[in-house]
């Protein structure tokens, strides 16, 4: 039996068998078995490169929702703590100067947090 691949439109990769598979697309690759069997079972080791189905040299990381999380609050929590530093040291400013600084670090800290809010509601 021949092994063939072939790249979907949506990213994903299709995988037929001669003689098992009712069609197989025009421009499939041909694949030896050992590497039909190991892409079936490892989705995302593979991809097409000029025609050849090659192994990935890195394994593409998954991450939990969790460290999703994790990862999203280190990008924003120094943002917003040093933005509400900021906030707060212009409070002052505004009750010794009566200049408005205050109300214009409080709009970047609200738009901010409505930001990370929504991203953090797109995790999956």
């Amino acid at each position: 039996m021949k092994y063939y691949v072939a790249a979907n439109s949506d990213g994903t990769y299709g995988f037929y068998i001669e003689g098992v598979s009712e069609t197989i697309p025009s421009g499939a690759v041909e694949i030896a078995e050992d590497q039909w069997q190991d892409a079936t079972n490892n989705q995302g080791k593979y991809s097409i490169v000029n025609g050849v189905f090659t192994a990935a040299s890195v394994w593409p990381t998954v991450q939990t929702k969790d460290e999703k999380i994790d990862a999203l609050n280190a990008t924003y929590q120094t943002q917003i703590a040093d933005l509400a530093q900021q906030y707060s040291t212009a409070l002052m400013a505004d009750k010794l100067y009566s200049t408005s600084t205050a109300d214009g670090v409080y709009a970047e800290y609200e738009a901010l947090i409505t930001e990370y809010t929504t991203a953090l509601e797109a995790l999956e």
